[in-house]
Formats: C-alpha cells, sequence, structure tokens
C-alpha cells in the first residue's frame, strides 16, 4: 500500500466507507462537488458572515482565563473569548500555545505526523481504459495510479508518492519514466501538482499516526483546551485526512463553543 497505513487505520477507513475497503476507491473522486472543492469553501465563508484575514500567520495563542490573546507574526495583538485552531498538525509546533497542552498531545505535536506523500495529475495521450495499479515503494517513484476522467481526447490520471523526495513531481519526463512502469506506451503532456510536504502551512499530507497517538493524544485534542479549541480533519474522529473528517471535526467543535458561549451567558 502506497500510504503505509496501519490495520486500525484501513479498518477506519473501510468501516467509514460501507465497511469495504474497496468501496473507498470508488467513492473518491468518483463524484466530485460541482465548480470544485473552492465553491463549497466559498459557500461555507459566506453563510458564516466571519471575517476574513489572509496572509496573517500566527505565531502565539494565550488564554488568560476572561480572554485569549491571538498574537500574529508581525506582532498583532487579536482579542476574543474563544479560540478554534484548525491548522494541519504537523504546523500546530509553530505556534506556542499558553497554557501547554497536556504531555501525549505535545508529543504528537512534537512529533508530527510521518506522511511526506505527494500527489500529482497528470494529462496523458489518448482515452485510456479506466484501470487502478500500485506499485511497490521501493521499486518505483509512483506507487497509486488510476484514471480518474477523459478531458478532450486524452485521460486524466492521479497518482500517489509515498516520499515525495524521490521525484520531481514537476518533471514531465521523470513522470512519464514512472508511469510507464504501469502502461510502457503511455505518454504525459501536462502535469499538475503541489509538495504539501514542503509547504510550510501543511508540512505533510493527509494524517496517520504515529503507534499511540491515534488512541492517545488525537481523543485530547478534541477535548476544550480552556477556551482553546481543536479542529481539522488531522483529529477529526471518522474520514481523518479527508474533507469529509473536516467538516465533521469543524461542526462538532464549533457547536461545542457556540454551547460553552449559551452556558455563560445563561450565568
Amino acid at each position: 500500500m502506497f500510504c503505509h497505513k496501519t490495520d486500525h487505520d484501513v479498518s477506519i477507513q473501510a468501516l467509514s466507507n460501507l465497511r469495504n475497503w474497496g468501496a473507498f476507491f470508488e467513492v473518491a473522486g468518483s463524484w466530485p462537488i460541482a465548480g470544485g472543492t473552492q465553491k463549497l469553501v466559498r459557500a461555507i465563508y459566506n453563510d458564516s458572515g466571519a471575517e476574513l484575514r489572509l496572509t496573517t500567520p500566527v505565531a502565539a495563542i494565550d488564554d488568560q482565563g476572561e480572554q485569549v490573546v491571538i498574537t500574529t507574526q508581525s506582532g498583532e495583538k487579536i482579542l476574543t473569548k474563544k479560540a478554534l485552531v484548525a491548522v494541519p498538525l504537523n504546523v500546530l509546533s509553530d505556534i506556542k500555545i499558553t497554557p501547554e497542552l497536556n504531555k501525549p498531545a505535545r508529543d504528537m505535536i512534537v512529533a508530527k505526523h510521518p506522511m511526506r506523500t505527494a500527489k500529482l495529475w497528470a494529462r496523458v495521450r489518448g482515452k485510456i481504459e479506466p484501470f487502478i495499479a500500485f506499485a511497490p515503494v521501493e521499486q518505483n517513484p509512483i506507487n497509486t495510479v488510476r484514471v480518474e476522467y477523459e478531458l478532450e481526447e486524452d485521460s486524466i490520471l492521479v497518482c500517489f508518492i509515498s516520499d515525495e523526495s524521490t521525484i520531481d513531481v514537476n518533471d514531465i519526463e521523470a513522470v512519464q519514466k514512472a508511469l510507464q512502469m504501469f502502461k510502457p506506451d503511455i505518454e504525459v503532456l501536462d502535469i499538475a501538482s503541489h509538495n504539501w510536504a514542503k509547504d510550510p502551512y501543511a508540512q505533510g499530507t493527509w494524517v496517520h499516526y504515529r503507534p499511540g497517538h491515534l488512541s492517545d493524544a488525537a481523543p485530547l485534542m478534541r477535548k476544550p483546551h480552556g477556551n482553546i479549541y481543536f479542529a481539522g480533519g488531522d483529529i477529526a474522529t471518522m474520514s481523518m485526512g479527508g474533507i469529509e473528517g473536516a467538516l465533521e471535526s469543524g461542526i462538532e467543535t464549533a457547536a461545542s463553543i457556540t454551547h460553552a458561549l449559551a452556558q455563560k451567558l445563561a450565568g
């Protein structure tokens, strides 16, 4: 398997997909959101009425009891009653949180999750008969590939790489060579990818926990830390590492914050 899942991870994913691991591959990407994921994100934002602050990285979050002080990297201080932190797990160590989290959560944040994978899209010449294929990690840089769509007279393939350092995802010749292990006559016309492992605001891809973190640390991260709350696909109860998990976690945590604020107002 390209993603080095543990048996427990596989079981959770399988149970959340009709108790069938094969169903995961069937539903993943088969029914995309009309207009793309960005359309969903914009709809959520428009419905929220929230103020959106882009290009404002946070350096510290300090729960002072009656208020939470959020300090940006530029030194600006933002005061609020509650803070919901939904950054990827591998980015949390870049933010100083006061008071400190409990030790299991701190240990998980410092260790980070190990997924340094990559995903790329390749446009290849011609309409290829749909297939999905796997290759051992040490034998080929591209470890999973499948035909996703047809585009005009060509095909779009989605590819997964277990170790992003094994191939330059922007090198068409390198990608074509790796894909020829699956289909020798394949011709790559164009590629698109983003290196999430090297992105400072991601530092990795979909989460897979190190031993002990799934059962010990992650559940603690789902509980309020005073006035600081955590959410996101990386700590979701189900569909971890995916958009479904992010939505589930966000909805549940927002409801928790709303309930806490209502209780405080009620006295």
